[in-house]
């Protein structure tokens, strides 16, 4: 990539967040509330922890800060969350 030279398996994960938090954007704009697979989410989220720092999230890094989420929170939630999004 561009921007890194990471393992197929690091990427691939990085893109299935990206991936679902997109589908997450169309389905909230279109008042759509799908079934989301945990395993995916989990990938998802673990990924985008290990590679978006929760902090410092200036300019050139095109992610608003994190969103608090309450404990307990579905993994939807966190995730979106974590980019940046109020879910």
């Amino acid at each position: 990539m561009p921007w890194a030279t990471l393992p197929g398996a690091a990427l691939l994960a990085m893109y299935t967040n990206e991936l679902t938090v997109h589908t997450w954007d169309l389905a909230h704009a279109t008042g759509q509330e799908p079934e989301w697979s945990q395993p995916v989410l989990e990938t998802a989220l673990g990924a985008i922890q290990m590679g978006l720092p929760a902090e410092n999230r200036v300019a050139p890094i095109p992610f608003a800060d994190v969103v608090p989420t309450p404990e307990g929170a579905p993994l939807i939630d966190r995730l979106v969350a974590w980019n940046g999004r109020m879910p």
